[in-house]
């Protein structure tokens, strides 16, 4: 548990203060929208119910209308609950961690009314609370408190109660939190309800004690041929009849011992016996002298009869099928003192008065199971003992006063007579538990809310915060809002009250962390239903700061980047100000120039042969170019080919070759290659190809041959559009602006939609680029959208004269938009689409497809949704030809917590990554190369007792976390499709 969960600050427990009981052990419940339609949620918390309901007289079931007093279940902050019935809608969060059957009975032991088992009154002879190694924050869940508080009713200690902290409960060292003082407890706690728990519930619930009942006649006995499980039994031997030698009376067990005795030879002394006979058995069979005994004390009043039951009695006969002059007539019959009494319940009580005089108040009456009382081992009356019911359902004429009938006060239960809202903090629940803006009874509800995530739609919201709490301590998006046509209009300050506004204070936390001098404030209002006016504060815009300074260039030649970033916090927009216009960031391209060739030739003509390098040492990179006449197209065949080691990415190595279409190092990759082993041909889309070799190593392998050759390109008339904007169906073709090559016109909005069919891979690049430039490309530009229209995913937005790089699109259609302005204009644009065939490898519907912005690479995604160890997850995915999930780069990254974990927001992910092989080495189970982590604060920390968190798992959030193997969680499948 990451946080206690019992709420700090209640006055009074309920295992004292027998008015916090739940009348009759009934405890309605009700599921919240959080766990919804989680099945094996609700099967887990019912299946604690019900070991709760077997073992006591405690009932749960499901609320209803009727039901005022209530407990509310959800999946919250950590795992917590109210203790006893505090009266209202009341709480228990299971949040994360919290999914399992001792944490659930423990948490349902907090609702029965019992505290946690270290804050007995006489806690401090049988163990020891370690302060110097718990949380700080967290030291009052080891508050000891005294008899007026805890009520232990006469049950000792009990180390393994299922309200037991464990040994190292909230420490923050690793150390040990409480110390048995026996000397030989080492473990607190328990999975189960432990038999001091059972007997505590039952004490303090007045639930009949079954142990100390006795047995029902003739329900709990039985006439038998052998002993049977769990009864207690008496052999009937008569040593002269061979029939009776395996014959025994049974009782059942767990309830108070009867103690029968069996004598063959006459009554026993100080036992009160009855005879069993028969006459048709013969004097010689011994059948004169047997008895069945009692003590005299006990309930039962034995008789015996010979022909069928006794009126009055209760009778359990005695049939012996084997033996054949034994008859079927014979009964024991007995007449207990002690014979169960189901209760039954006492008239209803009047009902109680209205809680409200308007707007719909209640009232309540009761009745209890004393008429009679349920009594040895009787059933309790059962269904409900408390009822209550709407009244003054009409609505209040007047509006309530501001500020005299507001008040915001510490209430330890829901004020039952008030209109109130609790002003929690999800980030910080147990100190703002139970904090209350109340308005007075008598007076029409305004309908206030509170949200601690951000301001409510459609209604007026002010935001309540304090500058000196700690920030995770989340007081930072709490708003107090009512509807927009409420006639209060609520200003709030931290720093005193507002001049010229009735203000009442906020005090709260009793005045630690800035909370001593908060007041909401407004107009004075005498309840009269005109709307109230509040001088509207004068909007503030926003305004941008000054730019921070360039990061530092990705590359140091061949074009790479730099960014410089901005906020908008000059001031920040207040009072209903515009936000800053433009971008948050600016990125410009650095260090354009080539990088220097230190090997690598320019060739033209038809035809032609080149190799590597041989014996080259240290690092280099070696480009051909590869030009052939217009209309041409190059063929390029290797000879032999051995370069660098084999891998699925090759640009992943040190070694490899790039070969691109086109003259330019930014130009469409066609292919990358490394290990040993011919590739195919490779071809150029248009008439120049580039390739490249790059090395980190001495290059002393063979490397490569390769002969290029010009192939005429057939001739389809290429699709080129003049004209401002259209809608282009052909596979490939051309753009421009107006009038290309020369300077566009001024004025202009041309869009151009370009559709190809779905099993077509899109893909634009530009071929020559001159547009208006502008930091934020404001004026001229270029805006390309993935899909058919303006609705579509934004990819980018071009402006400048620098060649913009490829786009994909992800779907099969491109909206592009050309917008110019009056001022100036330059030549424009020229590109040309094509389209490549689509993959459609992954398979089946669940299957996701990622596309890497790297290399253009394709993987497959698939959540499997079970819950397994990560061993049989990276089973289940090799299964499916894949492994668990990598993360190469921080796009992928994005991909990951964006678009496949928006299915899974409360859960964690087992991942590949993992220090199996040897501790703090981390790898990728499918042996990709680690180039990206994304650790959460203080991970890996290869934390808990036994030091065995060896496997990564995805938290909520996208952070990455250590955990022990052998834990359960869903995971993601990967596998590379191209």
């Amino acid at each position: 548990m990451a946080q206690s969960d019992a709420v700090e600050g209640q006055e009074d427990a309920p295992i004292r203060d027998r008015s916090a009981l739940w009348p009759g052990g009934v405890i309605p419940y009700e599921f919240g929208n959080t766990i919804g339609g989680q099945r094996w949620f609700k099967k887990l918390i019912t299946g604690a119910m019900s070991e709760w309901e077997a073992k006591t007289c405690i009932k749960f079931r499901r609320k209803t209308v009727y039901d005022r007093n209530y407990v509310h279940i959800h999946i919250g902050n950590g795992c917590n609950s109210d203790v006893g019935m505090v009266g209202g809608r009341q709480t228990i969060s299971l949040g994360n961690g919290c999914a399992h059957h001792s944490v659930v009975l423990h948490e349902l032991g907090h609702v029965v009314g019992f505290w946690h088992e270290q804050n007995r009154p006489d806690r401090d002879s049988y163990v020891r609370i370690v302060t110097k190694n718990i949380i700080p924050k967290l030291l009052f869940a080891f508050h000891k408190y005294s008899t007026h508080k805890i009520n232990s009713l006469g049950v000792p200690y009990d180390y393994k109660s299922i309200m037991h902290y464990s040994r190292t409960a909230f420490t923050k060292n690793r150390r040990d939190t409480i110390v048995a003082l026996d000397g030989k407890t080492t473990r607190f706690g328990n999975n189960h309800l432990s038999s001091l728990d059972i007997l505590q519930a039952n004490r303090l619930y007045k639930c009949p004690d079954k142990a100390n009942q006795y047995p029902s006649f003739p329900e709990d006995f039985a006439f038998t041929f052998s002993r049977l499980s769990s009864h207690q039994c008496t052999r009937l031997y008569e040593p002269r009849d061979g029939y009776w030698r395996n014959v025994y009376l049974c009782v059942k067990s767990g309830k108070k011992p009867v103690k029968i005795r069996w004598s063959n030879k006459g009554p026993l002394s100080q036992m009160a016996c009855t005879r069993v006979y028969s006459n048709e058995k013969h004097y010689y069979l011994g059948w004169n002298d047997n008895y069945l005994c009692v003590p005299t004390k006990s309930p039962y009043k034995f008789r015996w009869s010979l022909r069928g039951p006794i009126s009055g009695y209760q009778c359990l006969q005695w049939r012996y099928p084997r033996d054949r002059r034994w008859g079927s007539t014979k009964y024991l019959c007995a007449k207990s003192d002690d014979k169960p009494v189901d209760g039954r319940w006492s008239p209803w009580s009047v009902w109680s008065q209205c809680t409200k005089k308007c707007g719909s108040g209640y009232q309540h009456r009761k009745r209890e199971c004393t008429n009679p009382r349920p009594k040895n081992g009787g059933r309790s009356c059962g269904t409900r003992s408390y009822q209550t019911r709407y009244c003054n359902k009409h609505r209040c004429s007047d509006l309530p006063k501001w500020p005299e009938d507001f008040t915001y006060r510490y209430h330890h239960y829901t004020p039952s007579t008030s209109t109130c809202i609790r002003t929690y903090e999800r980030s910080n629940y147990f100190q703002w538990n139970n904090y209350y803006f109340c308005s007075r009874p008598g007076r029409q509800d305004i309908n206030m809310k509170w949200s601690d995530y951000g301001p409510i739609r459609h209604m007026r919201c002010v935001l309540i915060n304090e500058p000196r709490e700690l920030r995770k301590n989340g007081w930072y998006d709490n708003y107090l809002c009512v509807p927009k046509s409420s006639p209060y209009r609520f200003r709030w300050s931290y720093s005193g009250p507002i001049n010229g506004l009735s203000c009442i204070q906020w005090m709260a936390k009793k005045g630690y962390h800035g909370w001593n001098d908060n007041y909401l404030c407004a107009n004075r209002f005498d309840g009269n239903p005109v709307i109230a006016t509040t001088p509207k504060p004068k909007p503030i815009h926003g305004g941008w700061t000054t730019w921070g300074v360039w990061s530092k260039c990705s590359k140091s030649c061949a074009t790479g980047s730099r960014m410089r970033l901005r906020s908008c916090s000059n001031p920040y927009p207040q009072n209903g100000g515009r936000t800053c216009y433009g971008g948050r960031e600016m990125r410009q391209n650095c260090n354009t120039q080539e990088c220097p060739r230190v090997c690598g030739l320019t060739f033209t003509g038809n035809r032609g042969t080149f190799r590597s390098p041989r014996d080259k040492r240290g690092q280099f990179s070696c480009t051909w170019t590869i030009q052939v006449p217009t209309g041409y197209r190059v063929r390029l065949n290797f000879g032999f080919f051995s370069v660098g080691a084999s891998r699925a990415d090759c640009r992943r190595g040190s070694d490899y070759v790039t070969i691109r279409s086109g003259q330019y190092s930014t130009s469409l990759l066609l292919k990358s290659l490394c290990g040993s082993g011919v590739p195919g041909n490779v071809y150029s889309s248009g008439n120049i190809m580039r390739v490249t070799l790059t090395s980190a190593n001495n290059i002393r392998q063979a490397g490569f041959s390769a002969t290029w050759l010009a192939l005429r390109i057939p001739t389809v008339p290429p699709t080129v559009r003049q004209e401002c904007g259209g809608t282009l169906t052909h596979s490939k073709g051309n753009i421009t602006t107006p009038n290309y090559p020369n300077k566009y016109p001024s004025k202009q909005d041309c869009i151009w939609i370009i559709k190809v069919p779905v099993h077509k891979l899109l893909k634009l690049r530009f071929l020559s680029f001159d547009v208006e430039r502008h930091s934020q490309c404001r004026y001229d530009y270029v805006e390309i959208r993935d899909g058919s229209s303006q609705r579509s995913t934004l990819l980018e937005t071009f402006c400048g004269n620098t060649l913009p790089k490829s786009i994909t699109a992800f779907a099969n259609s491109l909206w592009i938009k050309f917008h110019s302005d009056s001022t100036q204009a330059r030549r424009g644009f020229k590109a040309e689409y094509y389209t490549e065939r689509r993959s459609l490898g992954c398979g089946g519907k669940k299957w996701k497809l990622y596309v890497s912005e790297d290399d253009s690479s394709q993987y497959c995604y698939l959540i499997r949704y079970k819950r397994a160890t990560w061993t049989s997850a990276r089973a289940d995915c090799k299964r499916k030809k894949s492994d668990l999930l990598s993360i190469a780069s921080s796009d992928e990254q994005w991909f990951v917590r964006n678009e496949l974990m928006a299915e899974t927001k409360y859960y964690e992910l087992w991942m590949g990554y993992n220090d199996l092989r040897r501790e703090g080495q981390w790898a990728w189970s499918d042996r990709s190369e680690v180039n990206f982590n994304n650790w959460g604060g203080g991970d890996p920390n290869n934390g808990g007792r036994r030091k065995n968190e060896d496997c990564g798992v995805l938290k909520p959030d996208g952070k990455w976390n250590d955990f022990p193997c052998n834990h359960r969680f869903m995971y993601i499948c990967k596998r590379k499709l191209s």
